[in-house]
């Protein structure tokens, strides 16, 4: 089932990053009522407020439901550093419409630090749009691996997706054409700028 972002209050399924917090799980809007300790609100520029609680470095997101308790998710990053990198709100329906995606790599780019970025974003797609993701490089590996299928901007559709996950000069999610290019300065702010997407599709940006 697809749902969109405003839909969010009623998936019925996501990925509980944490344990540990049930206190909050229950936790009302109350603003007569004193927060946990190392929780905030944080208000979105669609002018809503979310719950969010910080363990161990992973920021939990409260998505609320109709019944008044919430769904978690976390994030790597603290959604209130990501004011200054650039978000165009067509990547969201981009990714939303797709039919399959493509999630595409440099493979000389850090591996282990390109694949957190990915697997954020991955968290959130599922969340809104559970299609297929497929793993891609952009360019020949070496040794090739016959196994990661070559794909580039130029392969994206409306409907399948190809998100290029890019180390460049600037930090930013913006369309290429029918692609969605994550792109940061390095390695660890290209997982501020997938954390960036990624909040925006479960409606928090």
């Amino acid at each position: 089932m697809k749902i969109s972002p405003s839909d969010i209050v009623t998936f019925l399924v996501i990925f509980v990053l944490v344990s540990g917090l049930t206190g909050l799980s229950m936790y009302r809007e109350d603003k007569g009522s004193e927060l946990p300790d190392d929780s905030f609100y944080f208000t979105s520029e669609n002018g809503r407020e979310y719950l969010f609680a910080e363990d161990g470095g992973t920021f939990i997101a409260y998505l609320p439901m109709r019944t008044g308790q919430y769904y978690t998710m976390g994030f790597r990053v603290d959604p209130r550093d990501l004011s200054d990198t650039e978000l165009e709100f067509s990547t969201v329906n981009a990714t939303s419409d797709a039919k399959s995606i493509y999630a595409t790599v440099n493979p000389f780019d850090s591996a282990a630090k390109v694949g957190v970025a990915k697997l954020e974003l991955a968290r959130s797609i599922s969340l809104i749009n559970p299609v297929k993701i497929t793993d891609a490089f952009n360019r020949d590996s070496d040794p090739i691996n016959p196994d990661i299928p070559i794909k580039t901007c130029g392969d994206s559709t409306p409907t399948t997706l190809v998100i290029d996950f890019k180390i460049g000069n600037q930090d930013r999610v913006y369309m290429n054409g029918d692609c969605v290019v994550v792109e940061g300065k390095t390695a660890d702010s290209l997982i501020e700028s997938s954390d960036r997407l990624g909040y925006a599709l479960v409606g928090i940006y």
